[in-house]
């Protein structure tokens, strides 16, 4: 469930951002634009904002002392807009490269199912943009997000045209 919850919430907050910052055109004439803009919407907005970890030993983080056994919240959200990593990183750009955000994991933990979410992304964005010219996210409806392990997204308002 959670691959389907990750994969659902990024392919709308794509729309989402695609439609907010009047980019869906720019996606939709230009196919190269359909990795790219995923992976910033990935970074931008991961489905998955934070991860909790255990410290197995006794550490100091930036001045931080943390206890092994001592619960640690990651956030990958943060992390994704570290400026040492990111050239302006506060500004959604669907040109970005490279995008080494950590929206997946990294590692050891980087997640098993990344390769399948990409490739449903990759394939489902063109096709909804080819077949609902004029999509476009109404911002003024409602639009609810349920925080949990994944910020899922239970409601979006969109609209296209005939």
């Amino acid at each position: 469930a959670a691959g389907a919850d990750t994969t659902a919430t990024t392919l709308v907050n794509t729309l989402v951002f695609l439609s907010a910052y009047g980019l869906i055109d720019a996606v939709r004439a230009d196919h190269e634009l359909v990795n790219t803009a995923i992976e910033e919407a990935m970074r931008w907005y991961p489905a998955f904002p934070a991860t909790l970890t255990t410290a197995k030993d006794d550490v100091a983080l930036d001045g931080q002392s943390i206890a092994a056994g001592q619960s640690v919240t990651a956030w990958i959200s943060a992390a994704n807009r570290d400026p040492e990593r990111f050239p302006d990183p506060n500004s959604f750009n669907i040109r970005r490269r490279p995008n080494t955000h950590l929206s997946f994991g990294h590692g050891p933990y980087h997640c098993l199912g990344a390769p399948l979410a990409r490739l449903e992304l990759r394939t489902a964005l063109p096709a909804v943009l080819k077949r609902l010219p004029g999509l476009r996210w109404e911002s003024d409806r409602p639009f609810s997000r349920t925080p949990g392990i994944v910020h899922r997204v239970n409601e979006a308002r969109f609209t296209f045209d005939r």
